[in-house]
């Protein structure tokens, strides 16, 4: 592993990490919008509800057809849903951390220097992990936020800084293909995902796919 010289400013190497850092925002942004999208399309009970939601704030706020940003807190259903599909599409493990030294914790348990650990994230999530409730978390209403149940952006002083950027570019964006489409899966079944690397990638079947019907 390449060791972090706090001194370089070199132009090469500030270009890599720029790089870094647009690659992953624009990549991880768009697998968590295919995941939403499959979230809703997978559960379509749940359409109207959002729906009517969306079509509210969009009366109440929009000025010439465009939504302003204030808009984006009255979206609460929306915001849960998006928390919810973003808390189970990414890995069972994660908050990878270097140990630097050997650590023995107060049950006994010891790692050596070196290793990599991660939590078991399942572990510190609420009622019914491994359950789709859309709406379980009305009462944080910011997809974004950061807590002890919710690791989905990391946690500490590596929380991910563009979390609320990414956040707000989904609904953004699924408000608008909410509005104008109904969508369901190919199956009309919930697709299965995979865990690949620290996020979840839909499995790619010969039925996987959604279908977009256009709102009259």
């Amino acid at each position: 592993m390449e060791e972090h010289d706090p001194n370089n400013i070199s132009c090469p190497y500030l270009l890599d990490r720029i790089y870094l850092i647009i690659f992953a925002s624009i990549h991880t942004t768009a697998i968590a919008i295919t995941n939403v999208i499959l979230s809703l399309a997978s559960r379509p009970e749940y359409m109207q509800e959002l729906y009517e939601e969306q079509l509210k704030v969009h009366k109440e706020t929009n000025v010439n057809g465009i939504i302003p940003f204030e808009a984006l807190s009255d979206m609460k259903k929306l915001d849960s849903f998006i928390r919810e599909t973003l808390r189970l599409s990414v890995n069972v493990a994660g908050i990878d951390h270097l140990v630097k030294k050997d650590y023995t914790f107060s049950n006994g348990l010891q790692i050596p220097k070196n290793c990599i650990t991660s939590i078991y994230i399942d572990d510190v999530y609420r009622d019914e992990p491994k359950s789709f409730e859309p709406f379980r978390h009305l009462d944080i209403n910011i997809a974004s936020k950061v807590t002890k149940n919710f690791l989905t952006f990391g946690n500490g002083k590596h929380t991910c800084p563009g979390r609320q950027l990414a956040v707000n570019n989904i609904k953004f964006f699924m408000h608008n293909v909410i509005l104008k489409y109904n969508f369901r899966t190919v199956s009309s079944k919930i697709e299965e995902s995979r865990g690949t690397g620290f996020t979840a990638l839909p499995v790619e079947t010969s039925t996987a796919g959604v279908i977009f019907e256009k709102r009259v």
